[in-house]
């Protein structure tokens, strides 16, 4: 009976779950379009609100979610909350994100275009 090959590299499942945490975090279409908007510049919650035509309150719970996964970061200056994101390999991210589903919609495209 042959033993099998362990000489690969054991899955650290704390590093798989803090990335799997990050990537739900963002896998909702109103904490998509706060990381969009925030790629630009800085927003306060206000403006958020205003941007996304969403209630105040829905906006500070994707924010909390978006804050507790790392991906934004945020300060008080008076009576307003900024947001920004956490650091650029963020947008990076964001547009790797866009990058690779755009390139898997054209692999998928051509493939079918064969069997019609």
């Amino acid at each position: 009976m042959r033993k099998k090959n362990r000489s690969h590299t054991k899955m650290n499942w704390d590093v798989l779950r803090y990335k799997a945490d990050g990537l739900k975090a963002m896998a909702h279409p109103t904490r998509l379009a706060i990381l969009e908007t925030l790629l630009k510049e800085e927003k306060c919650v206000c403006e958020l609100v205003e941007i996304l035509e969403l209630e105040q309150a829905v906006v500070s719970k994707h924010l909390r979610v978006l804050k507790d996964a790392n991906l934004v970061v945020s300060y008080k200056n008076g009576l307003n909350i900024y947001y920004s994101l956490a650091c650029p390999c963020v947008a990076d991210m964001l547009h790797q994100v866009s990058f690779a589903l755009g390139e898997c919609a054209a692999q998928q495209r051509k493939l079918l275009s064969k069997i019609h």
